[in-house]
Formats: structure tokens, sequence, C-alpha cells
């Protein structure tokens, strides 16, 4: 491990990711990628809509970003 000691319970990859500082994918849509998946995934978990309905919410959410290149 280079230059730190690893945390109790923390992975080897998660402890390489941090050292290597290559945590993110560095693509244009990434931000908006992660915050489609992160508020339907928060509306499944409060029951506002089922799984599957989040899941293609998102998913129509990240096309979109990813077919204009936005969200960075």
């Amino acid at each position: 491990m280079r230059n730190s000691a690893m945390i109790s319970g923390t992975s080897a990859a998660v402890c390489a990711a941090a050292a290597d500082r290559t945590t993110r994918p560095t693509v244009p849509a990434y931000t908006a990628v992660s915050q489609a998946l992160a508020t339907e995934i928060n509306a499944a978990l409060t029951s506002n809509i089922s799984p599957a309905q989040a899941l293609a919410k998102a998913a129509a959410a990240a096309n979109q970003a990813i077919a204009s290149g936005s969200g960075s």
C-alpha cells in the first residue's frame, strides 16, 4: 500500500483506487449518469416507485446523457 495504512474493513481495491486517485471514470456523461442512478435508487428506496421503474427511468436518463455527451 502506497503511503497509507490500510483502514480496517476497507478492501485492497478501494485503497488502491484511492492511492491512484482514479476512483471515477473520466467520461463526459459520468456525472449525469451517476446523478440519475442516485435519484432513482433513492426514489425506489423511499417507495415512491418500484425498483424496475427506477432502473428504467435511470437508464433512459443515462442513455440521453451519453447520447448528448452531457453531464460533466
